[in-house]
């Protein structure tokens, strides 16, 4: 159960978007419209340094800082990517493999997906994981999603969160200030280093996005995470993406 402090400061939090006007694939992946028809193959590449490697309210890589890449084709709302997750200050490297389909589906955004993670020095060796998402943008800025994630690789646990996401234009087509909230469930969930994770998740953030230019973005992220594991870590990190 939250304390007092900390349901105070998630009802902010979930609030103040309404008040103002308003990790990622494996239930983390911004599900949005995209044209997909123009050109007919895209994709990017990113490279990001985190201080905490964080999913589902669970730390999966016990070291900081942590070295993220990804690799990522799209085609007919398909997408195919491989990313890597590698600790500087320990053994553990993890390798995913995903398959996500994100399409738009009247007002609504869908996104199902597929991610085979295989982990280095880690309890479980490899993980298979599906996840599912639905949003829906509102009152202009705003999104509200439900993602849910089943880890099956030896009995099924899951991961099912409702976020909220503002996006505000500080410079037209430049940088937008982003905050997000989200309140999450874990059940049995598995992750790299923690297995059959169980309790309620809650986290806050703030991404930065500058578009440097046609091609070329920068993101700054920082986030609050609530979990049984997690009591209000603060974990942050910058990526850096090419869009072709």
């Amino acid at each position: 159960m939250m304390s007092a402090k900390r349901s105070i400061l998630f009802c902010l939090w979930f609030v103040a978007p309404f008040l103002v006007g308003s990790s990622v694939y494996g239930g983390d992946k911004e599900i949005q419209t995209q044209d997909k028809t123009d050109p007919w193959l895209s994709g990017d590449a990113s490279m990001e340094m985190v201080s905490r490697y964080v999913q589902a309210g669970n730390e999966s890589a016990y070291s900081s800082p942590v070295f993220n890449s990804n690799f990522e084709l799209e085609a007919f709302y398909f997408s195919l990517g491989l990313a890597e997750h590698i600790a500087l200050q320990n053994a553990y490297k993890e390798t995913d493999v995903y398959l996500d389909y994100t399409r738009p589906l009247g007002p609504l955004n869908i996104s199902l997906g597929y991610v085979y993670a295989y982990m280095v020095n880690s309890p479980n060796k490899s993980l298979h994981d599906f996840y599912g998402g639905i949003s829906l943008p509102f009152a202009k800025y705003y999104t509200v999603a439900l993602n849910g994630e089943a880890d099956v690789t030896q009995t099924v646990g899951t991961f099912t969160e409702l976020i909220t996401t503002a996006k505000y234009p500080v410079i037209k087509d430049k940088i937008l200030f982003s905050p997000y909230v989200g309140v999450g469930y874990s059940y049995g969930f598995s992750t790299g280093t923690t297995v059959g994770a169980t309790g309620s998740v809650e986290r806050f953030g703030i991404n930065t996005p500058f578009t440097l230019s046609k091609n070329w973005e920068l993101n700054f992220q920082v986030e609050t995470v609530f979990s049984q594991q997690l009591n209000g870590l603060v974990w942050y990190g910058a990526r850096v993406t090419y869009n072709f």
